[in-house]
């Protein structure tokens, strides 16, 4: 299922004492620097216990605040801020990204602010790393960082999916598959961080592995399948699993996995059937964002999902 919900802060002085709030665990204070300023938070859950994403725009603030379940991925697109973790300063200005683990501290938002957050259950990150790396309580990532842009295209996109209002939203099956997404390039973006830290000790088992993971891949390519738990059930950790579809494949497993379902909807769409539509045969598939499907489909094929299937009807009838 999907969560939409949105929230409207004005004033100057917002919030005081613990609380549940729609982004954080708790916030302690939040303050605006004037009576005309403004915070919107826009925010979209991905399952029941799912991550949450979140567009945050706002004039300016301050905010001191506990987080104790989840780990937060900050990406501003306009502005910048800075948090403050104990003794730690932490900065992000527009197209770097901050990771904070569950803490508690104060941030300063300089505005004119736009952002994306991920807001990603901390025991489930924990279980897709798998142990591969050790979190401290805070990342910061320049706007080079390996996976960084993929992860601001990746949010904007499911952020894109609730329009005006909730209306929009595509079938819950997508949520599942979402909520993979995010985890896998959560996961890409702290191991590319931290890449120096793991080494491979099985270079030749390379193809062995990719053939493996193909086959689960193949299997279950309707599931909302993350990189995290085929490595759990090949055995190895997922940054093997990465570094031996870069060396088989050139490509990562996600990708490696999207091309599997495409290839597999191309089939489905070449045979369909009288009641089958582009959506139904998508998401029958594994695909979890039909727009983002069309448009590597297209590239992929040569022309769009809607006309492979009504070509397929018309020889049909």
């Amino acid at each position: 299922m999907f969560d939409y919900r949105f929230m409207r802060h004005t004033g100057q002085s917002i919030a005081a004492g613990r609380r549940n709030s729609l982004m954080f665990g708790a916030l302690q204070s939040l303050s605006l620097p004037d009576e005309a300023g403004q915070i919107d938070i826009a925010a979209l859950q991905l399952g029941t216990d799912g991550p949450k994403v979140v567009r945050l725009q706002s004039s300016g603030h301050q905010v001191d605040l506990t987080e104790d379940n989840c780990t937060t991925l900050l990406l501003p697109r306009r502005g910048r801020l800075s948090s403050r973790l104990g003794d730690a300063q932490w900065h992000a200005a527009q197209s770097n990204g901050l990771l904070f683990g569950p803490t508690t501290r104060s941030t300063q938002v300089i505005g004119p602010f736009d952002a994306f957050a991920l807001v990603f259950p901390h025991e489930a990150l924990l279980r897709a790393l798998a142990g591969s790396v050790r979190l401290p309580d805070g990342l910061n990532f320049r706007a080079e960082a390996p996976g960084l842009a993929r992860m601001f295209r990746l949010l904007a996109d499911i952020h894109d999916l609730t329009g005006d209002n909730d209306a929009g939203l595509p079938p819950a099956k997508a949520a599942q598959g979402l909520a993979a997404m995010t985890s896998d390039g959560l996961v890409d973006l702290i191991l590319g961080q931290t890449e120096g830290d793991l080494p491979d000790r099985q270079p030749r088992s390379h193809r062995h592995r990719v053939l493996l993971a193909e086959e689960i891949m193949r299997t279950r390519a309707a599931e909302p399948l993350s990189m995290a738990e085929i490595a759990r059930n090949l055995g190895i950790s997922l940054r093997s699993l990465q570094l031996a579809f870069q060396q088989v494949r050139h490509m990562g497993p996600r990708d490696a996995l999207n091309r599997i379902r495409l290839d597999m909807a191309h089939h489905r769409l070449l045979c369909a059937q009288h009641g089958d539509t582009v959506t139904s045969i998508a998401l029958d598939c594994g695909v979890s964002h039909v727009s983002r499907f069309a448009a590597a489909y297209r590239q992929s094929f040569g022309e769009y999902p809607a006309e492979t299937l009504s070509e397929a009807l018309r020889r049909s009838a």
